[in-house]
């Protein structure tokens, strides 16, 4: 049960009709921050790597080649200041290891093009570590 004043309160503020143009206005600011992503992420990610783009929600799921696992790539992204979560945890039935769940919601447009670009060079780099230098058949997921 929600406590009777705030109920009041929200009442009042969907009563006065304020409640869809507040949803309007968060929908542009987020849909400017998911496309800032997928804007850096093109510019910046290794074409080995492909990734969904949202139609709703506040992340971006990125596939990495086969032979990176997330867990690797974020234990050097974090000493870099970047993090996020790796895929392994959401997949009830196995698998994510090679996927990264990048949120856009909270972070400025501006450093959601700096996370990319540091994310995109560390992923770089464990492709060179670990061999993935192959061009693989794949596109990117739009």
């Amino acid at each position: 049960g929600a406590n009777p004043f705030v109920s009041y309160v929200v009442a009042d503020y969907c009563l006065r009709g304020w409640l869809e143009p507040h949803i309007a206005t968060l929908v542009e600011r987020y849909r400017i921050k998911r496309d800032t992503m997928l804007a850096a992420l093109n510019a910046h990610m290794p074409e080995e790597v492909s990734w969904t783009k949202p139609m709703g929600g506040f992340f971006v799921w990125l596939t990495l080649p086969p032979g990176l696992v997330a867990q690797e790539v974020q234990t050097e992204a974090e000493q870099r200041g970047i993090t996020f979560l790796p895929g392994l945890p959401f997949f009830a039935e196995g698998g994510g290891e090679n996927n990264i769940r990048l949120a856009f919601s909270y972070l400025s447009p501006q450093d959601i093009e700096k996370g990319v670009v540091i994310l995109g060079e560390v992923i770089r780099e464990k492709m060179k570590v670990s061999g993935t230098h192959m061009k693989l058949n794949c596109q990117r997921i739009s």
